[in-house]
């Protein structure tokens, strides 16, 4: 898994290709459908148009995969967040629009998290371990 870079005192990812941007995207929506273990490497690169071999030359495998999407994920949510905190508007305005943010990711996107917690044991135990490492980068907005 590719880990999150502090740079200019934010957090960002490493570059990432056009290809894996977009294998992201499409293993976020099928992982939110379908939940961790509805989602199959070969399903992936049917809905990608890609080899498998062309996932696995970007992800390790389906877990490493899922990771991935979930740390994209809080990426884009704290990146939205801080715009937000950064801007020039009055406190109650500043909260009002991170909170929508944070709605936003739960709703729309849901990263398929907890479906995953109820279907994967083993996930779970590694979810949490996630959680707790990336708890700061969370909750520090």
């Amino acid at each position: 898994m590719d880990e999150l870079i502090l740079q200019d005192a934010e957090l960002v990812e490493p570059p990432v290709s056009p290809q894996k941007l977009a294998i992201l995207e499409i293993a976020q929506v099928l992982f939110t459908e379908r939940g961790y273990d509805g989602v199959s490497i070969r399903d992936l690169a049917q809905q990608c148009g890609l080899a498998k071999a062309t996932i696995y030359h970007h992800f390790r495998d389906k877990e490493e995969l899922f990771f991935c999407v979930l740390e994209h994920d809080l990426l884009t949510l704290h990146n939205q967040v801080m715009q937000f905190v950064d801007a020039e508007q009055p406190p109650l305005v500043k909260l009002r629009a991170s909170l929508e943010a944070y709605y936003h990711l739960l709703r729309e996107r849901r990263t398929g998290v907890m479906w995953s917690i109820q279907e994967n044991i083993q996930l779970k135990t590694h979810l949490h371990t996630f959680f707790r490492r990336h708890m700061d980068f969370i909750l520090g907005p």
